[in-house]
């Protein structure tokens, strides 16, 4: 899917290939009903995707492999970096960064931008033009890679605030004859998930 940190799921496609070199296939970004759509009608054979599973599609199964988590950011010279915890209230008086991903928007702010890009929405913050609300495991990616971006940016202190997590599920087709390799990435993902700070659960 589009919402996946695709430099995580690269690495778990290395890792693969690292354990089964003969394997070769097709790498997709989509949103996340072309992702069902292409893995129900067998032309992928698995995929990842956020949000609830939707029961119903006897062509493939969902496994959850974890809640995603959100974290509010902002420049580190702006006004709310400065606060020691941000209310809704605080958010509502300054513009936000929009990161629209399927029809899902967490809308606060009169002033905002749209985006439809997480990096671009994430750049933007660190320049000041607003505030956004990401994905952490992004950030975290982020950190490691000691991303110049990250240094002009805060991530702010929202206890008082309540934010929704989505669930994050891997997709296969029921006729995947490989099993291997879907317990590889079965494996692997969990994996980099738990380091990731994700809370990882169950369906």
């Amino acid at each position: 899917s589009s919402d996946v940190c695709s430099s995580d799921l690269s690495d778990t496609i290395a890792a693969m290939l690292q354990k089964y070199p003969f394997v070769t296939g097709k790498f997709f970004q989509e949103d996340r009903s072309k992702v069902q759509s292409m893995v129900g009608r067998g032309e992928a054979q698995m995929g990842l995707v956020f949000g609830d599973s939707e029961r119903g599609n006897e062509n493939f199964e969902w496994e959850c492999l974890g809640q995603l988590r959100y974290c509010i950011i902002a420049a580190k010279s702006s006004e709310l970096a400065r606060l020691p915890a941000v209310t809704e209230q605080d958010l509502i008086r300054h513009r936000q960064i929009l990161y629209r991903k399927d029809d899902i928007r967490y809308v606060l702010s009169s002033s905002y931008w749209e985006v439809n890009n997480v990096f671009c929405a994430i750049y933007w913050a660190s320049l000041g033009i607003g505030w956004t609300i990401v994905p952490r495991m992004i950030m975290e990616r982020m950190r490691k890679e000691e991303s110049e971006t990250l240094r002009s940016l805060c991530i702010l202190n929202m206890e008082q605030i309540k934010m929704v997590a989505g669930n994050f599920f891997l997709i296969y087709n029921q006729d995947f004859a490989r099993r291997e390799i879907l317990d590889f990435f079965r494996r692997d993902l969990r994996g980099r998930c738990d380091r990731m700070a994700l809370d990882l659960g169950g369906l």
